[in-house]
């Protein structure tokens, strides 16, 4: 169903706790007090190796800081504060959020739930799938040049000149992208809208 992690004191009791509680059609992980990955769900091994990244085995995830896999300080940030939500107030918080491919609009919720030992599960659900036409700039495979654009790690928006986030076949579009060689690298950045809406679940006030 999923792997696990050896651990002792705390950790080990809420392996105990959870062990068998994580649905098989899940896409989920769960984490220790510390962040660190105590299980991933069969479908997230699944998932990882579907959209391009097989090296990410239960081998060399269990165990590991949650850190070590997201990319870019707003990203860290909005999930550290989602993550602080839910311990700190003992309940379930959940957000919106698209986890596209090349080929695939994935729109999907992503919930974070309190555990025992100050523990958290982490999931997701996908809503709904719309298929497109390929997209070469959302494919890891591709070669890339120097150069790097910003995509919303939530909306999957790309950030173009003048602070305007666009959708991807936009932003290609707009780039002249089409028939490159070597398309821009993805750096990952929170939009606005985003990150509003994060900041409201969690009850910040973005203008203070």
């Amino acid at each position: 169903m999923f792997s696990a992690a050896g651990k002792s004191g705390q950790g080990s009791r809420l392996a105990d706790l959870v062990r068998e509680t994580m649905g098989q059609d899940l896409v989920g992980y769960r984490i220790d007090s510390e962040d660190r990955i105590l299980f991933v769900s069969h479908n997230w091994l699944k998932f990882a190796n579907r959209n391009g990244a097989p090296n990410l085995n239960g081998d060399i995830v269990i165990g590991r800081s949650l850190w070590d896999f997201v990319a870019g300080k707003e990203t860290r940030y909005l999930s550290s504060l989602l993550f602080a939500t839910a311990r700190a107030n003992q309940r379930t918080v959940s957000f919106s959020f698209r986890c596209d491919s090349p080929t695939c609009r994935r729109y999907a919720r992503l919930s974070v739930a309190p555990l025992p030992y100050n523990g958290l599960e982490v999931s997701s659900e996908t809503i709904r799938e719309d298929i497109r036409p390929y997209i070469a700039l959302l494919d890891p495979r591709v070669s890339r040049s120097g150069e790097f654009l910003t995509i919303c790690s939530w909306c999957k928006r790309i950030l173009l000149a003048g602070g305007e986030w666009a959708e991807v076949e936009v932003a290609v579009s707009r780039l002249d992208l089409f028939g490159m060689s070597l398309l821009p690298q993805l750096s990952h950045g929170v939009c606005g809208e985003c990150m509003g809406k994060i900041d409201a679940e969690c009850d910040i006030d973005s203008s203070s």
